[in-house]
């Protein structure tokens, strides 16, 4: 009989334990299993994309155009002026027209620098990729990366030089960020598509 009792509290005592054990075991896979599931999601970040807005890459060509003749015009100038056998009534003539090239070809510089011709949208930073000519198209392409909520708004530049309209505009940035060290702008003459009317129609103004 105390044979009989003695065995069914040690196989009570077993089964108790193995009790626990299984369940501190069943707690700390738990446990584990919901640290590595907030692990991952932590570890998870949203998959980045870029979605291309426009591009004006053949403004390029224009530039060549323009530019080219307009140097080798400063030469010759240069040049003629260097001779002593040019007359001298036409030395003034020339050096303004010299100094008037060098100037058109010193804004032409200025503009490029700032002429927005491509335009890309990362997500979800929602940083936009803008492209511009270097060197008048010559050189690398200089790329900026502003966040849509720094662009302020975007200006006609019909409104401060009286042409016929363009379409062109200056898309200013927020003045805390200097991508320029003097005109601090964009000049940008946009295509237009879904994505860019969802990102700019509330900052143009007309």
């Amino acid at each position: 009989m105390f044979k009989n009792i003695y065995f069914f509290t040690t196989s009570a005592k077993q089964n108790r334990l193995s009790f626990i054990k299984n369940k501190h075991f069943s707690i700390k896979t738990s446990l584990k299993d919901s640290l590595n599931l907030n692990n991952a999601k932590s570890n998870t970040k949203p998959k980045e994309e870029t979605i291309f807005i426009f591009s004006h890459d053949t403004a390029r060509k224009y530039y060549s155009m323009n530019v080219i003749p307009l140097i080798g015009y400063i030469a010759v100038s240069a040049a003629s002026l260097v001779d002593s056998d040019y007359p001298d009534y036409l030395r003034k003539t020339m050096y303004f027209f010299m100094a008037t090239g060098v100037l058109i070809l010193t804004g032409l510089s200025i503009y490029a620098k700032r002429h927005v011709h491509s335009m890309q949208l990362v997500k979800p930073s929602n940083i936009l990729l803008i492209k511009t000519f270097s060197k008048f198209g010559f050189g690398k392409d200089r790329t900026y990366q502003v966040p849509i909520k720094d662009i302020v708004e975007m200006i006609p530049i019909s409104k401060f030089i009286r042409t016929k309209n363009t379409g062109i505009y200056i898309m200013k940035p927020n003045q805390n960020t200097k991508y320029f060290r003097f005109m601090n702008f964009f000049f940008i003459r946009p295509k237009s598509s879904l994505e860019f009317d969802q990102i700019f129609k509330s900052k143009i103004k007309k």
